[in-house]
C-alpha cells in the first residue's frame, strides 16, 4: 500500500507477500497468511477454528467442510453466510459466483439462523436493523430503542460489535480511534490502519485480491482531490469521505475530525449527520449552500420518505430508477418501488434484490440482455446498468464530475457541439425558452419573458423598461422600476402627480376623512 517493507503497521505484507499481523513467521497468533499462505487467525494448521483458508484455500469461519456455519466460502468458492449451497440466505455469492443479498425465508436479513432466533444480521422482531443481539442490547448496528438509525457506538463512542466497554475486542475504534481488530493498542495487528490511520489492505500490487483498490493503492472513484480513497501516503488525506473540515474518516488522531458524522462529544449535529439534512435531503453534513449532495436536483434530490404523497425513493427518476433486482413477487426488498425506485418499501410486490448478473458483475438485475452492471462500462465509467445505450454513469463524467446522466439523450443536454461540455450555445433550452446564442448560457436577451413581461433588449437581464408590468400596472418609463407617476392606484386613491408615490394631497381619503391638503399625511 505504499509503505515500506519494514513497516510494521500494515494488515500488510510480510517478505514473501502474504497478508500477516505482523509477527514473526513462527509465531502463531498472526492474522496473516499460513505456511501455505491460507488466511488463518493464528491458530495451527491441523486447527479447525481459523478465520482464514480452509486446505483449499476457501475462506471459512473455522469449523469443517461439511458445517454450515462458515462464513467464507462454500465448496464451489462461493462467499456465503455459512448456509447450505441450496439455501437462499447466504450474504455471499450465488451458485455462480454472484453476490447475493441472501434474504431468508421472511424476508429478513440473516446470518443463516433459523427463523425464531434473534441473532440474524438483519431485522428484529419489530423490524429493527441489528447485529444479532437481544433487543436490551445497545450495541446493535442498527436501530436504537426508538427506532432511530444508530452507528452502535460503545460508552465512549467507538464502533463496537456489542462487547463489555472494557473489552479491547471491538471491531470498532481504538483508544486512538484507529479501527483495530480487538488487539491491545500497543500491538500492531490492526485491522486496516497505518502510522497515520490508514485504511490498508496490506497485499501487493500485482494482486487481486484488493478490497477495490487501484495499482497505486487506491479506492477509485472520484477525482484526485478529494477522492474516495483507501490508505493513500501518510501525507496524503486519507479520507474515505469528504471535505477538509467534515470529511468522513476512520480512525486518525484524537484531535482531527474523524468523527463519522458525529461531533466532538457524540452528539447528532445538524450538519454532520449523516441522514437527512434541514430540507430532508440525504446530504453528507456540508453546508446548506454547497451542491455536495449524495442526491439528484433540486426537484429530484435524494430524499428519506418525507411525505406521503412525496417521490421518496431512495434512487433515481421515473425512468431511469435504480432498483435492486428481485422478482416482481419477492418482497424481501430493500425498498424497491412499482417503476423500479429504491424506495423504503412502498409496494408488497416490487423487485427488491441486490446481486450480481449473470457474469458475476454488480448488477440491479433488470434484464438478461442489459448492462445492469454497478461496476463500469466499456470505458471504465461507473454505471447504473438500465438500458444499453444509455449512459446513466453513476460515477465519473467526461470531465470528472460525478454525473447521473439518465435520460435517452444523455444528462438530458441539447448538444449541438458548440460547447465543450455539452451545454447548447444555440437552440432550444429545457425550458421552453429560445437562446438565439447571445448570452452565454443560454439566455435570451430579446424576447417575451415567461413571466409576460416584454423584453425590447434595453435591460441587461431582460427586464422591459417600457411596457405593462405583469401585475397589472402601466409603465409608461418614467419610473426605474415600471410604477407610473400619474393616474389612479390600484388602492383606489387618485393621484395627481402632487406627491412622490402617487398619494394625493387633495381628497378624500379611503376610510372616509377629508384630506383638504392641510395635513401632510391626509
Amino acid at each position: 500500500m505504499g509503505l515500506s517493507p519494514t513497516v510494521d503497521q500494515r494488515l500488510g505484507l510480510d517478505p514473501g507477500g502474504d497478508l500477516t499481523m505482523g509477527f514473526d513467521p513462527t509465531e502463531d497468533q498472526r492474522l496473516g497468511l499460513g505456511p501455505m499462505g491460507d488466511l488463518t487467525i493464528g491458530l495451527g494448521p491441523t486447527e479447525d477454528q481459523r478465520l482464514g483458508l480452509d486446505p483449499v484455500g476457501d475462506l471459512t469461519m473455522g469449523l469443517g467442510p461439511t458445517e454450515d456455519q462458515r462464513l467464507g466460502l462454500d465448496p464451489v468458492g462461493d462467499l456465503t453466510m455459512g448456509l447450505g449451497p441450496t439455501e437462499d440466505q447466504r450474504l455471499g455469492l450465488g451458485p455462480r459466483g454472484d453476490l447475493t443479498m441472501g434474504l431468508g425465508p421472511g424476508g429478513d436479513l440473516t446470518r443463516g439462523l433459523d427463523s425464531t432466533e434473534d441473532q440474524r444480521l438483519g431485522l428484529g422482531p419489530v423490524g429493527d436493523l441489528r447485529m444479532g443481539l437481544g433487543p436490551t442490547v445497545d450495541q446493535k448496528l442498527g436501530l436504537g430503542p426508538v427506532g432511530d438509525l444508530t452507528m452502535g457506538l460503545g460508552p465512549g463512542g467507538d464502533l463496537t460489535m456489542g462487547l463489555d466497554p472494557t473489552e479491547d475486542e471491538r471491531v470498532g475504534l481504538g483508544h486512538v480511534r484507529d479501527l483495530t481488530l480487538g488487539l491491545g493498542p500497543t500491538e500492531d495487528q490492526r485491522l486496516g490502519l497505518g502510522h497515520v490511520g490508514d485504511l490498508l489492505m496490506g497485499l501487493g500490487p500485482t494482486e487481486d485480491q484488493r478490497l477495490g483498490l487501484s495499482p497505486g493503492g487506491h479506492l477509485t472513484g472520484l477525482g484526485p482531490g478529494g477522492d474516495l480513497t483507501m490508505g493513500l501516503d501518510p501525507t496524503e488525506d486519507e479520507r474515505v469521505g469528504l471535505g477538509h473540515v467534515r470529511d468522513l474518516t476512520l480512525g486518525l488522531g484524537p484531535t482531527e475530525d474523524q468523527r463519522l458524522e458525529f461531533g466532538q462529544v457524540g452528539d447528532l449535529l445538524i450538519d454532520l449527520r449523516l441522514g437527512l439534512g434541514p430540507g430532508g435531503d440525504l446530504t453528507m453534513g456540508l453546508g446548506p449552500t454547497e451542491d455536495q449532495r449524495l442526491g439528484l436536483g433540486p426537484v429530484g434530490e435524494l430524499t428519506m420518505r418525507l411525505g406521503p404523497t412525496e417521490d421518496e425513493s431512495l434512487g433515481l427518476g421515473l425512468v431511469g430508477d435504480q432498483t435492486m433486482g428481485l422478482d416482481p413477487t419477492v418482497d424481501q426488498r430493500l425498498g424497491i418501488g412499482p417503476v423500479g425506485d429504491i424506495t423504503m418499501e412502498l409496494g408488497p410486490t416490487v423487485d427488491q434484490r441486490l446481486g450480481l448478473g449473470p457474469v458475476g458483475e454488480l448488477t440491479m438485475r433488470l434484464g438478461p440482455t442489459e448492462d445492469e452492471s454497478l461496476g463500469l462500462g466499456l470505458v471504465g465509467d461507473q454505471t447504473m446498468g438500465l438500458d444499453p445505450t444509455v449512459d446513466q454513469r453513476l460515477g465519473i463524467g467526461p470531465v470528472g464530475d460525478i454525473t447521473m446522466e439518465l435520460g435517452p439523450t444523455v444528462d438530458q443536454r441539447a448538444n449541438d457541439a458548440t460547447r465543450p461540455y455539452g451545454r447548447s450555445k444555440l437552440g432550444i433550452r429545457p425550458c421552453g425558452r429560445l437562446n438565439d446564442g447571445t448570452r452565454p448560457y443560454g439566455r435570451l436577451n430579446i424576447g417575451n419573458r415567461p413571466c409576460g413581461t416584454y423584453n425590447d433588449g434595453t435591460r441587461p437581464y431582460g427586464i422591459s423598461k417600457v411596457g405593462t408590468r405583469h401585475f397589472g400596472r402601466s409603465n409608461d418609463g418614467t419610473r426605474p422600476c415600471g410604477r407610473i407617476k400619474d393616474g389612479t392606484r390600484p388602492c383606489g386613491r387618485s393621484n395627481d402627480g402632487t406627491r412622490l408615490y402617487g398619494r394625493s394631497k387633495e381628497g378624500t381619503r379611503h376610510f372616509g376623512r377629508s384630506n383638504d391638503g392641510t395635513r401632510s399625511y391626509g
